[in-house]
């Protein structure tokens, strides 16, 4: 009997340690599979921001000459360097961007361009000047475009932002 007791408790530890050791191989194997295979999500981002580079209020209206300092802030978590283009157009109250094409019903009034590393943020300053043909209403809008590489043409992001601005008569 006391040999038997003594077998069962000694089987009973090896059973302990194995179960642990089980669990600890268990939890280790899925930790490294979720480091091996973790991606965070992909993606780019834009926005505009005051002459400090600072989210701030836009003003309502401008005289035309006068001139709206600016920033335009593209920002690159792709996982590779990007070519990106941002064009700029001046529309009115039935200029719509088409979210498919990113297709504008006007001309585009400036554009830049620039190769945008991954993690890293395109901060450009622009200054935008109205003359008298712009006086009224106008809905300024930026979108970004991407460089396709297997194409050589630039392919719409997705990304846009507009803001208002009436232009007035000094």
């Amino acid at each position: 009997m006391r040999v038997k007791d003594a077998l069962k408790r000694v089987l009973d530890d090896h059973f302990i340690i194995i179960l642990i050791l089980s669990a600890l191989i268990i939890i280790s194997t899925m930790l490294l599979v979720h480091a091996v295979t973790y991606r965070p999500e992909r993606y780019s981002s834009m926005g505009i921001a005051d002459e400090n580079n600072q989210l701030s209020e836009f003003p309502d209206s401008l005289a035309y000459n006068d001139t709206l300092p600016m920033y335009f802030n593209i920002i690159n978590n792709e996982r590779k360097a990007i070519l990106y283009q941002v064009r700029m157009y001046y529309g009115d109250a039935s200029t719509t961007v088409d979210p498919n094409t990113g297709e504008i019903p006007v001309p585009v009034r400036e554009q830049w361009s620039r190769v945008v590393g991954n993690g890293n943020t395109w901060a450009r300053p622009i200054s935008i000047t109205f003359n008298a043909s712009h006086i009224g209403l106008k809905k300024i809008i930026f979108s970004t475009w991407i460089l396709d590489t297997e194409t050589g043409n630039f392919v719409y992001s997705g990304l846009n932002v507009h803001f208002w601005l009436d232009i007035k008569a000094p």
